[in-house]
């Protein structure tokens, strides 16, 4: 295993996937995150408070799939789902890692190695692979979609 799904499944008793949006409106966009035959048993959505006003009039939501093990293959069930909140208006999602998320850090370069999926208007990718996920490409990446996101106010 690599160090995505190593850190996903570091409790040996399932896996929480999360997955932030943003969006323009309320509520939460209506994801499903299913894919195939994986189902989250329990999925936790959160309206996370933009107290700054970092977004302006948008929004960032946190959903929270539980799942007994990981999807397989997890490059399959991360596409589907951010695609999904594409689908559903999201101008940007992104998976992280659990206690990645932090407005002051919102897709900073700093935290990419937290980030492991991401999707905006220049398409959607992953960092799986740890060379990938350490990488300068992955972090100018992340780096571009924050400064789409803080400049399209």
């Amino acid at each position: 295993m690599g160090t995505v799904t190593d850190a996903l499944s570091w409790s040996g008793s399932g896996a929480t996937l999360s997955l932030f949006v943003v969006a323009d409106r309320q509520p939460a966009p209506p994801l499903e995150l299913s894919w195939r035959e994986f189902q989250p048993t329990q999925v936790r959505t959160y309206n996370l408070d933009d107290t700054a006003a970092l977004l302006g009039e948008r929004y960032v939501f946190e959903y929270d799939a539980t799942f007994g093990a990981l999807p397989a293959p997890l490059s399959g069930y991360l596409d589907a789902c951010l695609r999904e909140a594409m689908h559903h208006g999201a101008e940007v999602a992104w998976f992280g890692f659990e206690g990645s998320f932090d407005f002051a850090y919102l897709l900073a370069p700093q935290i990419a190695p937290q980030i492991y999926g991401l999707a905006d208007s220049q398409g959607v990718e992953l960092a799986l692979e740890d060379d990938v996920l350490m990488s300068e490409a992955w972090r100018t990446r992340v780096a571009e979609a924050r400064i789409r996101i803080l400049h399209h106010r």
